[in-house]
């Protein structure tokens, strides 16, 4: 089978499950109202200043975890290429981009979050990463009934990209 490696590396990756598990029950957790696709092409740009007006494509939002959206964030913006690179060996965590982020996000919703979430906001990139090279996996799987694709194997280079940002994101990540 094709996605034998990934769905290897996925399985040995149970700590991020766990890890969700722990998030969805416990109260140290809580739910708030989440984009769920926190990404650029989701936010008005002034043309002028090139300021963020607001979020956009809001039919994403619903009740979530602290993770859904910093974490989509670090996936989307902080990876050196975007979900269909097939340059495998030049997939990395662009650490400027990472730190921004965290900070931007932090300054924001600081105030708001549990120390639980503090404490764990550095698996938010890790557990999102995850979940999309998973979702990219099964559609795969599924012969590519939920995203689109343009060529055979789409998909299952798009977990491949996504299970190296998750090696290199957890090694960028390790001593945070």
């Amino acid at each position: 089978m094709r996605a034998t490696h990934v769905i290897s590396e996925l399985r040995n990756r149970h700590y991020l499950v766990d890890f969700y598990n722990r998030v969805t029950s416990d109260t140290a957790f809580k739910k708030r109202v989440m984009h769920h696709d926190c990404k650029p092409g989701n936010i008005l740009f002034d043309a002028s200043t090139h300021q963020a007006i607001c979020p956009v494509d809001l039919d994403t939002v619903m009740p979530g975890y602290f993770f859904s959206d910093i974490g989509d964030m670090i996936r989307t913006m902080a990876c050196t290429h975007n979900e269909n690179s097939n340059e495998w060996e030049y997939i990395n965590v662009n650490g400027d981009y990472y730190n921004a982020i965290m900070n931007g996000y932090l300054q924001g919703m600081k105030d708001s979050f549990t120390t639980a979430e503090i404490k764990h906001i550095h698996k938010a990139g890790l557990l999102m990463t995850y979940m999309q090279c998973l979702r990219f996996t099964t559609d795969f799987l599924n012969n590519d009934i939920y995203y689109k694709t343009t060529y055979p194997e789409q998909n299952l280079n798009r977990s491949l990209n996504q299970l190296i940002y998750l090696e290199q994101l957890e090694a960028f990540t390790a001593g945070l």
